[in-house]
């Protein structure tokens, strides 16, 4: 399992959470799971990608929702 790499800044009052890919590549998107709002800054890190650890939803760098578990 890979440590989480990820942190969260702040941008005109918009939160925003960083990470760094396994390849060394920065990313970052909004603070927020669009299903419930949960904090993606407590989520883990898997190789491009970011876990909420809420209901457990993979997001690409991109934003994109590329698993839903069941």
């Amino acid at each position: 399992m890979e440590p989480n790499n990820s942190f969260t800044i702040t941008i005109l009052n918009d939160r925003i959470v960083i990470w760094r890919s396994e390849p060394g590549q920065l990313h970052g998107l909004q603070d927020r799971c669009d299903h419930r709002l949960a904090p993606l800054s407590l989520g883990r890190c898997e190789g491009e990608r970011l876990r909420c650890m809420y209901h457990g939803l993979l997001f690409e760098p991109d934003g994109r929702v590329v698993e839903i578990p069941v």
